[in-house]
């Protein structure tokens, strides 16, 4: 439960109107709320619907009378009247029975001598508490009464979690409402947890040309000690209000509601215990993180997420924003902790997996297989994260490739998805060979190369079914030739070489012109150096092929930290591709015939033997 008191220090602002309002949103959102009529001297809220029926209720007034007489907290039962909002119950504690009798009893009550004298205080924390235990409310609405009284003091520091303070921005209301504060700071400062919401109201919706708004306002954030109001709720002209019409439900389009449904969210933010106001408190926090960028954390937000995941630890979106915030902070075990809740809740189970994944020590590795298994099994994953995912796989399971092929979601990726998996693959012949196997289940009937990703004729060379890739490419030799682009040309000819066991001259010096062509667009990657050293060696370029590693080498500082190999066929980390450039200098220094490393593999295609001498 969660109580919220209503508070201007001069009348006149629309401070009942606003409870109303703000009442009816958090009905109409499916919540419990008593409104409860603590302006004893001047009761408005039976004047709206739906309480208009309740003038002859007991209420507050009663309540207090009885207790004098009885010397005991009544039943709260007696004092509350239940009434309708479209589909929804709202319940009404009422300033008391407006009849001949009502002035006298007010009148008769001394606020002092109860507190003092018959224990008030222990009074009002019993009614609390029956508001709590008889019908489970998730908020109460108190409207105090205006001014410095004995009960404005009751409705902002005994009762409330939070109270809004509505004030017309001029420096009487700003002076007056500057003791309340105070008052309530003091409570605070004594261990009382209660929170304040400043909300400018009847506020003048003029052009502030002279800013002489904004000097009131500036005023009133420095002299009440406030950063930002929860709401301002400009004036309105309407006759509507002469009706008193509930807004956030009749006229729901206007901006007055819009400025009601504001200052909703800011009390549902500041309730942690509401999930809805669990949810919007960390999206505040994470937005304020990402504004700060530094990661600094504050005791308060600790203490926030700590209480917030004690509160909701069983609920699965909640447990993901809460990871998310601790990720801004950087408190890893925080994250861990909160992933582990959503993750058993099955919210956001696979992105979840993930990144718990990505923060587990090698320690934990049994776990971390277990989540990147699921994230790569899981249709439910996106593309980025299953690549992701086999990536770390090849780190810390032998038999991350069962994985790969066991996974049925993989096989059901559109085209480009599934070639962005299979390019991750390709690292030694096993997944080259895995590779293949599932592009060809989606391109094998393709008749035209433009329609064939690059990576299958890649897979397919490196795992030495050589005749498949000219049967892809090669169907008319001549076109390839005439009008394919580098690639095709340079994959078709080591597909031919492998094929016959001697290199096609006439593909490769094609790659070379078409290499030379390229430099006018691009510098070449190293992978692009070493595919243009190949060619011109076996062309007889022997200089320029060892200048072109040397280049190869250069680039490779600037290389992706896997990167594409033409002497394996595979993508292989830096350190392995300059491993394979020593090997293509020694050969060329000693003038042998090269025999790169895909073509002295055995075939692992039972029809494609090997044929290289």
């Amino acid at each position: 439960m969660y109580v919220v008191t209503f508070y201007s220090f001069k009348g006149g602002v629309g401070r009942t109107m606003a409870l109303v309002n703000a009442a009816v949103e958090l009905t109409l959102r499916g919540k419990r709320v008593l409104v409860v009529d603590f302006d004893l001297e001047a009761p408005g809220i039976q004047t709206y619907e739906p309480f208009t029926e309740s003038a002859s209720s007991r209420g507050v007034v009663d309540y207090v009378t009885d207790y004098l007489r009885e010397g005991r907290a009544p039943d709260f039962l007696g004092y509350v009247t239940e009434h309708r909002i479209d589909e929804n119950l709202i319940w009404l504690m009422s300033a008391g029975r407006q009849d001949e009798n009502y002035a006298h009893k007010l009148n008769s009550i001394n606020w002092l001598t109860l507190y003092q004298e018959k224990n008030g205080y222990l009074m009002f924390e019993d009614l609390k508490q029956q508001w709590k235990s008889s019908f489970d409310f998730d908020y109460v609405f108190i409207d105090s009464r205006t001014g410095h009284t004995d009960v404005g003091g009751i409705c902002t520091r005994q009762l409330p979690n939070s109270n809004v303070l509505m004030f017309f921005p001029n420096e009487q209301n700003i002076r007056g409402l500057g003791d309340v504060v105070r008052n309530i700071k003091a409570e605070i400062d004594v261990g009382a947890n209660i929170h304040i919401h400043f909300c400018p109201s009847n506020v003048p919706d003029l052009d502030d040309e002279d800013l002489i708004l904004q000097r009131h306002f500036d005023s009133a954030m420095e002299k009440l000690g406030y950063e930002e109001p929860a709401s301002i709720i400009r004036h309105y002209n309407s006759l509507a209000l002469l009706d008193q019409k509930i807004f956030v439900r009749d006229r729901k389009k206007t901006r007055l509601a819009d400025e009601y449904r504001r200052l909703v969210e800011a009390i549902v933010s500041e309730n942690l215990e509401d999930r809805s106001g669990a949810l919007s408190k960390l999206e505040k926090i994470r937005a304020s993180l990402r504004a700060d960028r530094s990661g600094a954390s504050s005791a308060t937000t600790e203490e926030y997420l700590r209480t917030i995941f004690q509160l909701h630890n069983a609920d699965g979106e909640v447990a993901w924003s809460l990871a998310a915030a601790y990720y801004g902070l950087g408190n890893v075990k925080g994250e861990l902790e909160s992933l582990n809740a959503a993750i058993h809740q099955g919210f956001n189970e696979m992105k979840a997996r993930a990144r718990r994944a990505s923060l587990l020590g090698i320690k934990q590795a049994d776990l971390i297989k277990e989540d990147l298994r699921a994230v790569i099994a899981s249709s439910e994953s996106t593309v980025p994260a299953i690549v992701s995912a086999i990536s770390r796989l090849r780190e810390v399971d032998a038999g991350w490739l069962s994985a790969v092929a066991a996974s049925e979601a993989i096989r059901q990726l559109d085209e480009g998805a599934l070639e962005r998996v299979a390019s991750d693959l390709i690292v030694d012949e096993d997944g080259a060979f895995l590779a293949s196997k599932l592009l060809l289940s989606k391109y094998g009937q393709k008749r035209n190369p433009n329609e064939t990703p690059i990576h299958l004729f890649l897979a397919l060379i490196a795992t030495g079914n050589y005749g498949k890739v000219v049967e892809l490419l090669g169907s008319d030799r001549s076109i390839v030739l005439k009008s394919g682009g580098i690639e095709h040309v340079f994959n078709l000819a080591c597909a031919e070489w492998g094929q016959t066991g001697d290199p096609p001259l006439d593909l490769f010096q094609r790659a070379a012109e078409l290499g030379t062509q390229a430099l006018f667009k691009t510098k070449g990657d190293a992978n692009f150096w070493q595919c243009m050293s190949l060619s011109n060696y076996l062309l007889g370029e022997v200089g320029k092929a060892l200048t072109e590693l040397e280049i190869a080498k250069r680039a490779l500082t600037a290389a992706p930290s896997e990167i594409f190999s033409c002497w394996r066929y595979l993508y292989v980390d830096k350190k392995e591709f300059a491993s394979d450039i020593a090997k293509m200098e020694g050969q060329m220094a000693s003038r042998n015939k090269l025999i790169p490393d895909f073509l002295q593999r055995r075939s692992l295609w039972p029809d494609a033997p090997l044929k290289t001498q």
